[in-house]
């Protein structure tokens, strides 16, 4: 289900992001072009380079739907955050719960992280249940003045964390290929 995030997938990203449902409620401004699908995956290569990101494309039937990762990833402190989306077309189905548990597989067993946590809006129901679902918990309710890369200004975000020290026991996912 989970892939290393490669050029191939630039297209997909650029087909899936350039939607208006998407926008609202992922922080991309539309139109998203290839140029911004190009970069959005160069920084995440990069990323993955430097040790401070780690993503994964979201495969279903040998099909791009999606992207997950692990990003500002301190291993020192054993932490990062957390993001993903799913394509609309394939909201509902499971997919975005299913590879945010695969994350955490691979952010527990294969980096040795601890803690991790994200944000979500609080109107975003889908997005808090997958991470709810997955042993996330609301640490703090706030309103965002920008901290959301200046996207939905004044609207509440959920800041979500989840202690993988004392979650349940989990099995090691395939390590991906190395750019």
């Amino acid at each position: 289900m989970l892939n290393s995030l490669n050029k191939l997938d630039i297209d997909y990203i650029q087909e899936y992001l350039n939607d208006e449902i998407m926008s609202k409620t992922y922080p991309v401004i539309c139109p998203f072009t290839k140029d911004d699908a190009t970069s959005y995956v160069e920084q995440e290569i990069k990323g993955w380079a430097a040790g401070c990101r780690y993503p994964f494309s979201i495969i279903i039937n040998n099909k791009f739907v999606g992207v997950c990762a692990l990003y500002d990833v301190n291993r020192t402190d054993r932490t990062s955050k957390i993001y993903y989306w799913v394509a609309v077309e394939f909201w509902g189905l499971g997919i975005a719960t299913k590879a945010v548990k695969q994350l955490l597989k691979y952010a527990r067993i294969e980096l040795e992280l601890t803690q991790l946590t994200t944000g979500v809006l609080e109107r975003n129901i889908g997005s808090k249940r997958v991470l709810e679902k997955n042993g996330f918990y609301v640490e703090k309710i706030l309103v965002n003045e920008g901290k959301y890369h200046g996207k939905f200004l004044g609207e509440k975000f959920l800041e979500m964390k989840l202690n993988l020290k004392n979650s349940s026991s989990m099995k090691p996912i395939t390590k991906p290929k190395a750019h």
